[in-house]
């Protein structure tokens, strides 16, 4: 059975949080900035700061010079990593492997589920439905044969928000451009002048070509305009619960026999681990 893989990622995750706080802030242009970045760039923008032309990776000192009246919020990480944890556990009612790749982003094996949930794209629809409704956030899911090429499907999804790819992943990744893969920005202008401006071109070079002049980064880069992303799913630590109860027949005050039960029930979750 051919590998599958699923890429759930929330565009604006960190601003769709802060408009939950502050309703007020739902029509204004909103964009959150890093405290760990000299600049302090920009992470994240609302729909409505890049209309306004706030993008991300903009230095807070132009983004406040752009749009003066663009509320600016600092990177909260814990909160939003906290926030983000009841998207996790809706995947995981549809994947038994889920993994969390960065704030707002995650992916799921999605190796035989067409079995339970019907096609690939009602299984993206499935999953996006089930995320919206547990939680407060618009999720674009795009289905693939490799990592990479879902994650390119979920960022560029039509306005329903799913996508999936109908033929090869090389195929489906061959006429985007190269801003799409991890390369840096040297590299990647070196390549427009050479001629090889989209993933097709450069999936085309000689790979040992490709390895000589851009080494590791431009090997793994190649692969995956090639549809050969094999990266497995890492999925997450699920922390083991357990519970234990006792039940009195009427209201017990007495010290003694609520340190019994209490030792009781403590031996049997023992027993458990």
């Amino acid at each position: 059975m051919a590998r599958k893989f699923i890429c759930v990622w929330a565009p604006w995750f960190r601003t769709e949080i802060e408009t939950h706080t502050h309703p007020e802030w739902v029509h204004l242009p909103l964009a959150i900035y890093s405290l760990e970045s000299r600049q302090r760039d920009l992470l994240e923008v609302s729909p409505c700061a890049a209309h306004a032309g706030l993008t991300v990776g903009m230095s807070l000192r132009e983004a406040q010079l752009r749009c003066p009246k663009a509320i600016l919020v600092a990177d909260d990480r814990p909160r939003y990593g906290k926030a983000f944890l009841p998207v996790i556990d809706a995947l995981d009612c549809f994947s038994p492997q889920v993994e969390e790749t960065d704030l707002g982003m995650a992916f799921a094996d999605a190796t035989g589920l067409t079995l339970l949930y019907g096609s690939d794209l009602e299984l993206c629809r499935k999953i996006q439905i089930a995320i919206r409704e547990s939680t407060v956030h618009r999720v674009n899911v795009g289905l693939a044969g490799s990592k990479f090429a879902a994650e390119i499907v979920a960022r560029t999804a039509d306005p329903s928000g799913i996508g999936a790819v109908l033929e090869t992943d090389a195929m489906h990744l061959a006429q985007l451009p190269l801003t799409m893969l991890p390369l840096s920005k040297k590299t990647i202008k070196q390549l427009n002048l050479l001629g090889v401006c989209d993933l097709g071109a450069f999936a085309a070079l000689p790979a040992n070509t490709v390895r000589s002049k851009y080494g590791v980064e431009g090997h793994i880069a190649q692969k995956m305009a090639s549809g050969l992303d094999d990266r497995p799913i890492k999925p997450r630590l699920r922390p083991l619960g357990f519970e234990e109860t006792t039940e009195f027949e009427w209201g017990e005050q007495n010290l003694d026999r609520v340190a019994f039960a209490i030792q009781s029930m403590a031996t049997r979750l023992a027993h458990r681990l």
